[in-house]
């Protein structure tokens, strides 16, 4: 059985790996944000809202949520329940 020192270990790795790749991927900060938000990194809640509003938390948003990759009414067939219960079938 795991301990707690070897998850935390393993955590660290696992974000610095995720960290390295969002800044190999990024040309800009806006970018690397985006990359964060992409990877479903989530920001701490005291950071997003210094960062509220803007565009640097427009870009983890729209990386979040897939609105930079998507059209509107794609994301909304993913919203859909029997969209859900299909791919689970």
């Amino acid at each position: 059985m795991l301990n707690n020192k070897t998850l935390t270990v393993k955590r660290k790795r696992y974000y610095t790996r995720r960290l390295k790749q969002c800044l190999s991927c990024s040309e800009n900060l806006y970018d690397f944000f985006f990359h964060l938000g992409y990877q479903s990194l989530l920001i701490p809640r005291v950071v997003r809202k210094l960062i509220a509003k803007n565009n640097l938390h427009r870009a983890w948003l729209s990386g979040y949520t897939g609105a930079g990759i998507a059209k509107v009414m794609e994301r909304e067939e993913w919203r859909k329940p029997e969209a859900t219960d299909k791919c689970f079938n």
